[in-house]
Formats: structure tokens, C-alpha cells, sequence
């Protein structure tokens, strides 16, 4: 087994270096309760680590583990086994996250992007007006979060989210070619394939071009009975 080594560049900004097989890479964390996880899964490498050896350290560990799979984007590099009473072991897929990043970036930062505060209030406007206010995927017509009320069915079907088509971490660029209007729903399902997405093919994915291709490129799923709607008033 290869060995990982690591190096914390800056606790207080949650910046972690990794090598492992000769290369380096540094990756950054915007959660610290998922920092705390991430270091404690790497000193264990490439043993699995009982959740509950961090009871004395975190609060609550189980929510620290979901917060680095969820919040921070790291779902997919993370193997997880139920053992006896229920408790999860869990330990780092080392190689996953070398082999599907965008190593162009000083700072890899794999957690889902608040997009809207890259783009510029016109811009923004310009994506919602092309999209005419609707998923590019499922057809559903989109608006602002906060037009919504404090409890609404399916609201995240109908929040709008701007998305890259091809994700900054598989080497995807801000530029306004890259953005596509998605709801949030639609946009969170395409942030984990894409996560996953081990030999990404953005040009030739349905997630990405909903438009012009109908299979997403890593499952083989044809999602035209959903793009379909796009033709609905």
C-alpha cells in the first residue's frame, strides 16, 4: 500500500497538503468540524477509522462525517462500512481525489459553490433570461430563494442555482460559456456524479448539455423524459 503523507499549511483556513506517489497537491476546506475529520482519516491511512474514536475531540462525529461527504464535496473519496451496533468505520479512497481533480488549481476546494457570488448581478440576469427562468435539465420554472415562503412542497425543485456545466474541480472555467441555469435539486444530484466522475467527457454528458445530449456520460442513464419538459409552458 502506498503511503500518504500530509501537511497542514494553514489550520485557521483549513489548507491541507497531501502526497502520495510522489505527487503533491494542496486542498482546501470551508467546514472546520470536516477539516477536523479529514486530518484524523489521513493519519489512519489506509486503515479504517471507528467514527466514535473522535467522541472526545467533536461534538457530534457523525455530523462532522457528513459535513466533510456533503458540505466540503468529499462524498465520493470516502469509503464507509456499518459494523456491529450500527457504527460506521470510514477511510479515505487516497487515490480517487488525485485521479479527478483539476490539478491547475493551487487550492483544490471540492465542496459544491455558491456560484452566484462569482457572477456579476447583470450576468447573472443575462443566464436567467437565456435559460427563459427554467431548469436546463427538468423544464421547471426557477426563481430567487428568498421569493419563496418559509415552508414550500418541492421548493428545492424550484430554487435556481447557476451551475458550471463543466465543474471547476474537472478543470471547467468561470467564463459565461460555462454556466447553465439549474434548480438546486437538479444541481446537487449533478455535483455527486460529478464527484464521482473518474474520466469526465463534459462535452458528451447530459449533464452538461442537456440540450444537445440525452445520456450522462459516467451511469448511461438517458434523461430525455426529463429534458423533455423544457418544451412545456
Amino acid at each position: 500500500m502506498d503511503a500518504l503523507h500530509y501537511k497542514v499549511i494553514d489550520k485557521k483556513k483549513k489548507i491541507i497538503e497531501l502526497t502520495f506517489r510522489g505527487e503533491s497537491l494542496k486542498f482546501g476546506l470551508k467546514v472546520k468540524r470536516s477539516f477536523t475529520v479529514l486530518v484524523e482519516l489521513i493519519r489512519r491511512y489506509p486503515e479504517f477509522m471507528n467514527i466514535h474514536e473522535l467522541d472526545g475531540t467533536l461534538n457530534d462525529p457523525n455530523r462532522a462525517l457528513s459535513s466533510l461527504r456533503r458540505e466540503d464535496g468529499y462524498d465520493h473519496f470516502l469509503i464507509e462500512e456499518s459494523r456491529e451496533k450500527q457504527v460506521t468505520f470510514v477511510k479515505l479512497n487516497a487515490i480517487k481525489p488525485f485521479e479527478t481533480v483539476n490539478k491547475d488549481t493551487e487550492i483544490i476546494k471540492l465542496w459544491p459553490l455558491d456560484n452566484r457570488g462569482n457572477l456579476s448581478p447583470a450576468l447573472q440576469k443575462k443566464i436567467f433570461q437565456e435559460f427563459s427562468e427554467r431548469c436546463n435539465i427538468t423544464g421547471i420554472g426557477l426563481k430567487e430563494n428568498t421569493k419563496f415562503g418559509p415552508v414550500v412542497f418541492m421548493k428545492n425543485a424550484m430554487s435556481l442555482a447557476f451551475d458550471h456545466r463543466k465543474p471547476l474541480s474537472k478543470g471547467g472555467t468561470n467564463q459565461e460559456h460555462n454556466f447553465q441555469l439549474l434548480s438546486k435539486i437538479a444541481n446537487d444530484e449533478k455535483n455527486k456524479i460529478c464527484n464521482s466522475c473518474s474520466d469526465p467527457q463534459c462535452d458528451t454528458c447530459a449533464l452538461a448539455h442537456p440540450e444537445r445530449v440525452s445520456v450522462i456520460f459516467p451511469t448511461g442513464q438517458n434523461i430525455s423524459n426529463l429534458s423533455r419538459n423544457r418544451e412545456m409552458d
